[in-house]
């Protein structure tokens, strides 16, 4: 595994540790994971890939705008997803999304099945778009304020990003 790939692997884990302690991924952490990025591409001498780089960085925060409008994913979450494009690049990117969100799924179905409440978070998402689809606007998604429903996606995203790096996606 390269060193960026170590060191995206690193920040993810320390973002994904706070992010289960403090329910907060800081960007404290965020953007000198960033920078790190950006220093390890000119050390490793490819300075070719800057524009890759920036352009991975930036498609998270235009694909995932909607979701964090509406509440359904945290602004930290949205962030590092950019610090992690900044490390792997526009096409790596959206391999790296594609995992983080399969997985977040996966967990989310888990929790909802062990906290016995599948069904009727089912109903709740049914109510929340019809609303949205009757009032015609996008409203934010009502939190249910249970403990044991929360999701830390730094989690999915730490894992989706460990299979990209080991060639899985």
């Amino acid at each position: 595994m390269s060193m960026s790939g170590m060191a995206v692997l690193i920040f993810l884990s320390v973002a994904a540790g706070t992010d289960l302690c403090d329910g907060r991924i800081y960007n404290q952490w965020l953007g000198p994971g960033a920078v790190t990025a950006f220093v390890l591409l000119a050390a490793e001498g490819g300075m070719g890939e800057l524009p890759d780089r920036i352009l991975g960085g930036t498609i998270p925060i235009l694909i995932l705008m909607l979701p964090f409008a509406v509440g359904a994913l945290g602004g930290g979450d949205v962030k590092l997803l950019a610090m992690t494009g900044c490390f792997v690049g526009c096409r790596g990117i959206f391999s790296c999304m594609l995992g983080a969100f399969v997985a977040g799924a996966a967990l989310a179905a888990w929790k909802m099945l062990w906290a016995r409440s599948f069904w009727e978070r089912l109903r709740r998402l049914k109510a929340y778009l019809a609303g949205c689809l009757l009032s015609r606007k996008l409203s934010p998604y009502p939190a249910s304020g249970r403990r044991e429903e929360e999701l830390h996606f730094s989690l999915p995203v730490l894992f989706g990003v460990w299979l990209y790096l080991e060639g899985v996606l």
